[in-house]
C-alpha cells in the first residue's frame, strides 16, 4: 500500500486541511468497527476534490493504519501522536524514544518478569504467548509487521502488561514518560512526552504555509484537547468524554457514521 498521495508543489498549498483522529472518531474495534465505513471513504475523496488536504493525526503507528485504512491514500500522516509525521511522502518528523530510556525500561520490565513490547515505526517485537500480540491483532495491526526474535533501536511506543492493581507501583520506575493506559488488557502505554498532536500539526502547517482559520480536525480523546484548541473548526466526537465538549462542535458518534455525517455538512455549508 502507497501511503502517501503524491501530489505536486502546487496541490500542497492548498488552502485547507482537515485531520481525522482514527480510534473513537474514524473506528472503533471495541465496537467491532475495524475500519472507515466505505461512504467515509467516498467523503475523503469529495474532500480532497474541493480543496482540502485530507490527513491522519493518530496515536498509532504505520502498522496499526494500514489495514483499517487500506482504499484511500492521504496527503500526510500526524503518527505517534506527533513523533512521526508525513508529509508528502516526506517524513518530517522521526523522534524515537530515547534509547537509554528504552534500554533501562526493558531491563526494569525483565526484572518484574513484566511482558513487553517495541513497536517501531513500520514495525514490532514482540514476546510469544502473551497479551500484547492479541491486543495489536485485535487493533488491527499489520501482523506480518511482527519480529519475535530481535527488535529495532528505535523505539517509538513501548508496552509493559502488568496487573492494574500493581501498576501504580512500578509507574514511577519507568521515568519520564507520556503514559496512557489500556485497561481491557491491563497494558500501559509508554509514549514520547516531547511530543505531542499538536506539536506535529504545527510543523504540518509550517512546510505548508496554511492559516490555521483554515484547518479542520475530528477527534475524540485527551490527547486531542492541545488540537483541538489550534485548529480554526475543532469537532468532538459524541462518543467522547463529556469533559471534552467544550472544544469544539459536537458530532454524532463514531457508530453513527458522525465524522461523514459532519463532513457532508461542512461541504454543503460551503457550497461544495
Amino acid at each position: 500500500m502507497n501511503l502517501t498521495h503524491n501530489v505536486d508543489g502546487e496541490t500542497m498549498k492548498k488552502k485547507k486541511l482537515i485531520l481525522f483522529d482514527m480510534d473513537g472518531t474514524l473506528i472503533d474495534w471495541r465496537q467491532g468497527i475495524d475500519k472507515p465505513t466505505k461512504q467515509m471513504f467516498e467523503a475523503f475523496q469529495k474532500l480532497r476534490e474541493h480543496g482540502f488536504l485530507v490527513m491522519i493525526a493518530s496515536g498509532r503507528l504505520l502498522p496499526l493504519i494500514t489495514v483499517p485504512l487500506r482504499g484511500f491514500e492521504f496527503d500526510g500522516y500526524l503518527l505517534s501522536d506527533g513523533a512521526h509525521v508525513i508529509l508528502n511522502g516526506e517524513e518530517i518528523i522521526k523522534e524515537p524514544l530515547d534509547h537509554g530510556d528504552v534500554e533501562r525500561t526493558i531491563s526494569l520490565a525483565r526484572s518484574l518478569t513484566l511482558e513487553y513490547g517495541l513497536l517501531f515505526k513500520d514495525g514490532a517485537y514482540l514476546q510469544k504467548d502473551g497479551v500484547i500480540a492479541p491486543f495489536l491483532k485485535k487493533a488491527n495491526f499489520d501482523m506480518n509487521k511482527i519480529n519475535y526474535e530481535k527488535y529495532d533501536d528505535q523505539v517509538f511506543k513501548l508496552y509493559i502488561h502488568c496487573q492494574k492493581k500493581k501498576q501504580n507501583e512500578i509507574i514511577e520506575q519507568f521515568g519520564c514518560f507520556n503514559l496512557a493506559f489500556e485497561d481491557d488488557y491491563d497494558l500501559i502505554e509508554i509514549r514520547n512526552k516531547y511530543h505531542s498532536k499538536a506539536s506535529g500539526l504545527k510543523a504540518i502547517l509550517t512546510r505548508l504555509e496554511i492559516e490555521t482559520e483554515n484547518t479542520y480536525f475530528f477527534g475524540d480523546g485527551f490527547n486531542d484537547v492541545e488540537i483541538f484548541n489550534m485548529v480554526g473548526h475543532p469537532y468532538v466526537m459524541e462518543n467522547a468524554a463529556p469533559e471534552l465538549y467544550q472544544y469544539g462542535t459536537i458530532c454524532q458518534p463514531v457508530e453513527a457514521d458522525g465524522a461523514y455525517l459532519k463532513v457532508m455538512e461542512i461541504l454543503a455549508e460551503e457550497n461544495l
